[in-house]
Formats: structure tokens, C-alpha cells, sequence
């Protein structure tokens, strides 16, 4: 699916200010998160499935030395990896049980990818695996009294990905799923990523 600067307006407000056009993406993900679950999983999925498959087609394409030597078997010994650590996540897309806000998440840096919007799909990337959560500099009890806002801190924002290994690893492998879509579907550097 491609999507040009003229459809991409049609899927993001643009709005005009101090005689500059700006695209309002954040409005474009509140309108993603209303999206219905079945649509969020099946988009998700077939990105997952169809980006392994353009992945494994690169590097086919290489020539038998290549394939042959370190480098190459590396490339497809990572290239399998990814694809057993995304089965657990293919799995849930598919029975439409993964979480909620991973899949929100997901489906918005997949939105971004199918845009070749990279630096905001890295961006939610980011988001996800690390949570936008204050993070508490310092000793946590300095005084006797605790501070107005220290409760805030552990109970919202969150990221809960990292906690488990096997979301852990799905995530990993999505992020090189990111960084494999930039390379076979590039764009303006400036939209790009750059490793």
C-alpha cells in the first residue's frame, strides 16, 4: 500500500498555522485507538507476516557466496530468529488476545510504517517499549515526608513490555521488522531513521 502526500492528508488534518502547514497526528491516533480490535489484529498480522516475507526475499536475493559466508548466514540465522520470536505475538494477533494497549501501540506504529512516516513509527516504537512514565532521579525517601506527586509516578505510564522475556523478544523483532520495512520501502531521509 502506498501512500502519497496527497492520501496521506486525507488520513491526517492538516492544519495551518503562522502561514505553515502542520499534519495533526495526534488526532490521527486518538481516531486509530477507535478503531475495532479485528482490525487493529488482522493489520497488525498481516504486516508482521507480509514484512518477514520481504525480508526472507532480500536476502534470497543475494548471491550463493554471499549466503555462504559469515555475514550471510548471520542475516539468515537472525532473519529465523525473528520470525520464532514474533509466533507468540502472531499467535495472540490472531486469537485477538493481545493486550490492549500493545495493540494500540502497534497498530499506530504500523499505521506509520504503511505512511513511510519512520521517525514517528521509531518514535511509538519508543513509546511502547519504554513508556513515557516520570522517572524518579534520586534516592526515593529523601526526607520524612513523602512529595506530592510520588504516587503518581509507579501507578500509570508504565511500560509492562519489558517485564516479560517473551514480550520482550516480540518486541525486539519488531523493531527489526521497523528497520527492515525503511530499507525495503524507503522515503525522504528526513522521514527516515537513520542505524
Amino acid at each position: 500500500m502506498i501512500i502519497g502526500d496527497r492520501q496521506l492528508d486525507t488520513l491526517v488534518e492538516v492544519k495551518e498555522k503562522n502561514h505553515q502547514l502542520f499534519r495533526n497526528f495526534r488526532k490521527f491516533e486518538t481516531q486509530c485507538k477507535k478503531h475495532p480490535v479485528e482490525e487493529k489484529c488482522r493489520l497488525v498480522y498481516i504486516w508482521c507476516k507480509k514484512l518477514l516475507k520481504a525480508w526472507e526475499d532480500e536476502i534470497l536475493s543475494f548471491d550463493t557466496e554471499y549466503l555462504q559466508s559469515a555475514a550471510g548466514k548471520q542475516d539468515l540465522g537472525t532473519h529465523k530468529q525473528c520470525g520464532k520470536y514474533l509466533k507468540p505475538l502472531l499467535k495472540k494477533l490472531k486469537r485477538k488476545e493481545l493486550n490492549l494497549e500493545i495493540l494500540d501501540s502497534l497498530y499506530i506504529l504500523v499505521q506509520y510504517c504503511l505512511m513511510k512516516e519512520y521517525v514517528r513509527a521509531h518514535d511509538k516504537y519508543i513509546e511502547l517499549g519504554i513508556g513515557n512514565a516520570p522517572w524518579p532521579m534520586g534516592v526515593t525517601m529523601v526526607g520524612i515526608h513523602e512529595r506530592s506527586g510520588r504516587s503518581r509516578i509507579f501507578t500509570s505510564q508504565v511500560a509492562h513490555i519489558l517485564n516479560d522475556e517473551t514480550q520482550r523478544k516480540y518486541l525486539q523483532s519488531v523493531k527489526r521488522l521497523l528497520t527492515v520495512c525503511q530499507r525495503v520501502f524507503p522515503t525522504d531521509p528526513s522521514k527516515c531513521v537513520m542505524h
